[in-house]
């Protein structure tokens, strides 16, 4: 039997072994919650978020109607609902412009964000990122689809968001390789200083490869500088800059970093507004399964160095 994640419940329901599963013997009868040995999953993922207002939800339902993987929100491990709660709550407090421009180190105003490539404003695909697609080839159901586009008047942001995960990543279609490098007036060769078999196959950096590759393309469209952002927790992919920027053509107008999930934290914490409170003591307590005894570990450590 496992306990329910929640202080104080007297729940326990049957363990799961292998694969995680949605099933009624493993449902916490009380709060709604799938359990198994390793992770928990809200039933409704609407519990797994701290948007309460209704245009949040509206708007996720928006997203979630052309977002290609919906159906991990209510997870525990969810990097997307992570994303989501901290930077809607950001956007919807007006404190989005100081957190981009901490990250990018230059001040930035007026940041528009668009979550998994939903743009409010176009109703639909970020236009940017669809001409990018188009012009590199990708089709329907297989496009480069960032965590998080933000365009300041200056700036374009795009964030690639880890949780557990790592970033390894390897093409299914090697062939593809060749169609990226020649697509778009060979614009791969203007921004990148290695070949895209070293990149997506040798180094496993496919997916930073085609944020880079595009998101380059679609600030040069735009006559705005880009900021290509790998977020992770601290103890996490610490060495991300080191593998991926000697192969990349970096300028002032075009930047690659890594930040992590407690530096975010703490400019969050940093503004001092009330209204933030929660998202804050969220991200102190927030969880990343249980350890070997059944407890719940802690997702980031004490401090952004951390």
């Amino acid at each position: 039997m496992v306990e329910c994640p929640v202080r104080g419940c007297p729940h326990s329901v049957e363990r799961q072994r292998i694969v995680f599963r949605r099933e009624s013997r493993s449902l916490c009868p009380e709060h709604a919650i799938y359990i198994s040995p390793s992770t928990y999953e809200h039933a409704d993922y609407r519990d797994n978020l701290l948007a309460s207002d209704p245009s949040d939800h509206d708007l996720l339902r928006r997203i979630l109607a052309v977002k290609r993987e919906t159906n991990r929100l209510g997870r525990e491990r969810s990097e997307d609902a992570l994303t989501f709660n901290v930077f809607r709550t950001v956007e919807r407090v007006g404190a989005l412009d100081a957190i981009v421009s901490d990250l990018g180190d230059e001040p930035e105003s007026g940041a528009n964000p668009s979550y998994w490539s939903f743009s409010l404003d176009a109703g639909g695909t970020h236009p940017l990122l669809a001409a990018a697609r188009a012009a590199f080839g990708e089709g329907n159901g297989r496009g480069t689809e960032p965590d998080l586009l933000i365009e300041t008047r200056r700036t374009l942001f795009v964030i690639e968001a880890k949780l557990g995960a790592a970033n390894l990543t390897m093409p299914s279609n090697p062939a593809s390789l060749d169609a990226y490098r020649t697509a778009a007036g060979a614009w791969y060769d203007a921004v990148f200083r290695s070949e895209p078999a070293v990149l997506a196959r040798q180094l496993k950096l496919y997916q930073p490869m085609r944020l880079w590759l595009l998101g380059s393309w679609m600030a040069n469209e735009a006559r705005k500088r880009l900021v290509l952002v790998s977020l992770t927790p601290g103890r996490c992919e610490q060495d991300i800059e080191a593998r991926f920027a000697p192969h990349i053509d970096s300028t002032d107008a075009r930047v690659f970093l890594r930040c992590t999930w407690e530096g975010i934290r703490e400019r969050i914490r940093a503004l001092d507004r009330p209204e933030l409170g929660a998202l804050v003591g969220c991200l102190e307590h927030k969880t990343l399964g249980f350890d070997g005894a059944g407890r719940l570990r802690l997702a980031f450590g004490p401090t952004a160095a951390a």
